[in-house]
């Protein structure tokens, strides 16, 4: 397994900005202080008027980590609505509701446009190349309660 990612420290961000006053390139500041070459360089372009603030940068980065999706948890409430408005008619019968609800817009792909659907299409085509078809046998819900194969008519 690689080597694992660790954030830069403010006073690792000081050594950066000393030697960047004294005109050092990303490369030579990375060996340095014994990181990698995109992370000086990523930090560093965080300023686009050739300067660089330790406690500024330190700050933005802070901020962005915040704001990383796998630090956005999803609330019990926000779950409750979700499942309140999603009704029997249909998968998301009811989005006006979930829309007004959440305040915020849901998107639908056309029929037959999978160009659209991106990610989703992208993930259903792996899972296929590992799961194809009728690899698992589908249970219904009766099915799934009594714990018997239950035929259908």
């Amino acid at each position: 397994m690689g080597k694992q990612y660790k954030q830069l420290t403010l006073s690792e961000r000081y050594q950066i900005q000393a030697m960047f006053q004294l005109q050092f390139s990303a490369l030579k500041i990375s060996a340095e202080i014994n990181r990698s070459n995109k992370s000086i360089s990523t930090d560093l372009n965080r300023f686009k008027d050739n300067t660089y603030n330790a406690e500024k940068a330190h700050e933005l980065a802070l901020n962005k980590r915040k704001t990383a999706a796998k630090y956005c948890k999803v609330s019990p409430e926000l779950i409750d609505k979700v499942d309140s408005v999603h009704g029997t008619d249909g998968e998301f019968a009811t989005h006006e509701k979930i829309s007004k609800s959440l305040k915020c817009h849901i998107y639908f792909a056309k029929p037959y446009r999978s160009w659209q659907r991106g990610l989703n299409e992208n993930s259903n085509g792996l899972l296929r190349r590992y799961f194809p078809k009728k690899t698992f046998d589908y249970l219904s819900p009766l099915e799934v309660i009594t714990g018997k194969r239950v035929s259908l008519i």
